[in-house]
């Protein structure tokens, strides 16, 4: 889970640098969970863009998780 909004890098840059990293070391990339406490369409399309193949909005309780992992 990577929160799009924090302190000193936001969720899409670090998710660039992650992905950079697993690049360079010849890994898989992890999967990674965009989540963000802004519901707006415009924020969601953007985190999309950055990469982020899913995404959540906060606040969401184990069970969503539990069911968002079912379902993929």
């Amino acid at each position: 889970f990577l929160d799009e909004y924090m302190q000193n890098m936001n969720g899409s840059e670090a998710l660039k640098y992650i992905k950079q990293i697993s690049q360079d070391k010849k890994e898989k990339i992890p999967t990674i969970i965009g989540i963000s406490g802004m519901a707006l369409e415009e924020d969601i399309e953007e985190m999309k863009n950055s990469g982020f193949e899913h995404i959540m909005s906060k606040p969401f309780s184990p069970d969503i998780i539990k069911d968002f992992y079912i379902a993929h």
